[in-house]
């Protein structure tokens, strides 16, 4: 979102600058367009025994630095901020002096205060403390209906919510697609793949035992693209279940690549709010099996693949009848062609999301 954001706004003339944490900084510089101004915010911390002059050092270094950019920034006025996340960065872009502001929501807003409530409470008081917070924006922009409806589920209406879908720049992923795949596909068998952190909400413990029983009857690949704290809870299962057919690939530069080999992608997430993975597999001509969340409900078509309930078993009889049946696979694979499912997707909704702040 942030890439093709500001490479598109450089692409209209505007002046951009990107208030960057040291550690995303050089990953900002290789990925964000030249023209992109990157402003670190803090002092890169180190690990330092607690006493010491190169504590000490550090310290006071980290403290010239925060005084530093809080100067930077008061003495410069922008047109336009944007909060391109929730949570702590919504807060913090408050600081920023700037004739309009809006923020950002990505997430299922319900789904991750009660999941990771003490990431709330991190910077927020209370609910209501979060949604003043969001009263402060001019406009919020939920990145769709679900994500808008979690958000006053969560917290209440703060009364400036809208709905723009994140811009896909469909021409990166299909030339990205066509570079070589650094791993190795068995022509033989089909792939399914599945891109997403390893997190509890991914739910690929359930996508592993929908495998483990979809193997008895069915040859097939799984390559799951993501890396996260859940990785050695499914190491363990793969291990202790003989699942040699299923590859942790972690994190891939170039994710396309890969996703370009599958036969099959699939989607195990219990939330999302939008269910960009989903979207970028439909723009390569890849069919689709999810569990049903509201966040890939709102948009998905069923000619497109199959939503399930979230069990193994439901997963595992989707997948099967995909893999299984050439004819239902071929349909699927047809009208996701004839729909043409890169249509309006970046051009239209980055022109959208600038009619937020062009339109007088």
């Amino acid at each position: 979102m942030l890439q093709n954001l500001t490479a598109y706004f450089v692409k209209k003339g505007y002046s951009v600058s990107v208030l960057a944490s040291p550690q995303k900084r050089k990953e900002f510089h290789e990925y964000l367009d030249p023209n992109v101004i990157c402003i670190r915010h803090s002092w890169p911390r180190k690990k330092f025994q607690r006493f010491g002059i190169s504590f000490v050092v550090n310290r006071v270094n980290c403290k010239l630095y925060h005084f530093y950019i809080k100067l930077r920034l008061s003495l410069t006025r922008y047109d336009i901020a944007l909060a391109i996340k929730e949570g702590p960065i919504m807060k913090k872009a408050l600081s920023v002096k700037a004739g309009r502001k809006f923020a950002w929501v990505h997430c299922d807003y319900a789904y991750m205060h009660q999941a990771y409530l003490t990431w709330v409470r991190g910077c927020f008081a209370s609910d209501q403390d979060e949604l003043e917070c969001m009263k402060q924006y001019e406009k919020v922009v939920c990145v769709s209906e679900t994500a808008k409806e979690s958000v006053i589920r969560a917290i209440g209406d703060p009364g400036n919510l809208c709905v723009k879908y994140d811009p896909i720049n469909w021409e990166k992923i299909v030339s990205a697609s066509q570079e070589p795949c650094p791993f190795y596909r068995d022509p033989s068998r089909p792939l399914i793949v599945s891109v997403g952190r390893l997190d509890t909400v991914k739910n690929y413990l359930t996508l592993l035992k929908a495998c483990e029983k979809l193997q008895k009857t069915t040859c097939f690949d799984l390559w799951i693209v993501g890396e996260g704290n859940e990785r050695s809870n499914l190491e363990e299962y793969i291990s202790a279940h003989a699942l040699s057919f299923v590859k942790l690939l972690g994190v891939q530069k170039n994710p396309y690549s890969i996703l370009r080999q599958a036969t099959l992608f699939v989607s195990s997430s219990v939330s999302e709010s939008y269910g960009l993975s989903v979207q970028e597999a439909l723009i390569l001509g890849i069919p689709v099996v999810a569990v049903n969340c509201p966040g890939i409900a709102e948009w998905f078509d069923p000619r497109f693949g199959l939503l399930v309930n979230n069990s193994a078993e439901e997963l595992a009889d989707a997948m099967g009848k995909m893999l299984n049946d050439s004819s239902m696979l071929s349909a699927c694979q047809k009208a996701i062609a004839q729909h043409d499912s890169r249509h309006g997707v970046y051009e239209d909704r980055m022109e959208k999301i600038c009619q937020l702040w062009e339109t007088p």
